[in-house]
C-alpha cells in the first residue's frame, strides 16, 4: 500500500516537502548539542566523540571476536 501525501511509508506524518527520513538527514547535520538533556541534568558517559567512538569500536570487536586478515 503506498503512502499518502504527507505521510511516509510507516504512516507517520512529515514536514511538507520532505521525503528524506530521519537515517538520511543526520549524516548531514553539522553540530549538534544536547542542551535540552544536558539542562534536564542527563550526565554522558562519554562527552566527547573520540572517547565515545572508541568505547564502541571495543565493544563491538569483543562481541564479534578476534577477526583475521586475507
Amino acid at each position: 500500500m503506498r503512502p499518502r501525501q504527507g505521510e511516509d511509508r510507516r504512516g507517520a506524518h512529515s514536514p511538507a516537502g520532505s521525503s528524506r527520513s530521519d537515517t538520511e538527514l543526520l549524516p548531514k547535520s553539522r553540530r549538534v548539542t544536547p542542551g535540552r538533556l544536558l539542562d534536564a541534568g542527563f550526565a554522558f558517559s562519554y562527552p566527547a566523540w573520540p572517547a565515545a567512538a572508541g568505547d564502541l569500536v571495543r565493544r563491538v570487536r569483543s562481541a564479534t571476536g578476534p577477526r583475521t586478515r586475507r
